[in-house]
């Protein structure tokens, strides 16, 4: 993630290739890049600012700001400013700064013996800003759809899937494998009320389709099509692992290998959902603490010395709710 775009382009080819040779033959790699669709708007708007820094801007917020007062309303400019000058010098004006449309990205992928999949997100296969059927009968061949979407919506980012361009990939998608996986509600509008009450049944955990089927008696196929189709809208997310774990904090909170291993160094702490979290150095202080050895109580008193302004219950009932704790899940059954 984030490392295409920014490198020359023999460094490209090298990613590519040590894809190719590190992949099993069923694996799967993800590499994220900037798309020329979106960028097109933008370079521009990077060019007259690094002349605003030649001229004398002393740093990139002041130059877009300039810019800013010249061309006021300009949804770019006000966009990279919101990036802050924390990150503008290693995105926008990086000293490598190099877009691809998706064709040139899949082409040099095949040279290098991978084939593109699609993106990670299921759903940004299909975007639901543009008439998807509209846009398909005009550009039946997969690769020219995309295309045809990145220019269409003006998408500035692609976190494409690759495999070995020998794998075994079936050409479609059979519904069979639904079943298997393990959904929850996602942040978009949910358009089937039903299913989403059903997921509810089990939240937060995260369980496989067969699982809601057999505890609501629902029938397997018809019910695999249409989480299916919520997949593909976005308003559901999937999984190939479901995730279990009590929402409530454990007598003795444990956090997991991990997450303590970054709670002791001051890193940020990445929930069951793989969403990082930060915390104040004193909060770090009493998460680092929780090996399993103190009880509540015993780390209630610590945050009290440590972080006073901390609301120690309801924020360990958070961490628990996202499922930080290395807690042994009970059997979770519908409410």
């Amino acid at each position: 993630h984030g490392f295409f775009s920014w490198v020359p382009d023999e460094a490209k080819s090298a990613l590519l290739d040590f894809c190719r040779r590190h992949l099993s033959a069923t694996g799967v790699a993800t590499v994220s890049f900037n798309l020329e669709s979106g960028w097109r708007r933008r370079l521009p708007v990077i060019a007259k600012a690094r002349a605003i820094r030649a001229a004398g801007a002393p740093d990139w917020t002041t130059a877009l700001e300039i810019l800013r007062e010249l061309t006021p309303g300009d949804e770019v400019i006000a966009d990279m400013l919101a990036k802050g000058e924390a990150i503008l010098p290693f995105d926008d004006f990086a000293p490598v700064n190099d877009p691809w449309p998706l064709g040139k990205f899949v082409r040099a992928a095949a040279g290098a013996g991978l084939r593109w999949l699609g993106e990670s997100d299921f759903a940004a296969n299909f975007p639901r800003e543009i008439d998807v059927a509209a846009l398909r009968e005009k550009f039946p061949d997969p690769l020219d759809f995309q295309e045809a979407a990145d220019e269409a919506t003006g998408r500035t980012f692609r976190s494409a899937l690759l495999c070995l361009a020998d794998a075994p990939v079936a050409e479609r998608i059979s519904l069979g494998f639904v079943p298997e996986l393990s959904v929850r509600c996602g942040l978009a509008a949910v358009e089937d009320p039903e299913i989403s009450d059903w997921i509810a049944d089990f939240a937060p955990c995260c369980v496989p389709v067969a699982e809601i089927a057999e505890a609501r008696g629902a029938d397997l196929r018809e019910l695999a099509s249409r989480m299916f189709a919520g997949i593909s809208e976005g308003w559901l997310e999937s999984r190939i692992e479901p995730v279990r774990y009590d929402p409530q904090p454990p007598e003795r909170p444990q956090l997991e290998q991990f997450r303590l291993f970054c709670a002791r160094n001051g890193l940020p702490l990445v929930d069951a959902w793989h969403r990082p979290c930060a915390f104040p150095l004193g909060h770090f202080q009493v998460l680092a603490a929780m090996d399993g050895s103190q009880s509540m109580g015993e780390l209630a008193a610590l945050a009290a010395r440590n972080s006073p302004e901390l609301a120690f219950a309801p924020w360990l009932r958070h961490l628990a709710g996202r499922g930080m704790f290395a807690r042994a899940a009970a059997a979770i059954s519908p409410r």
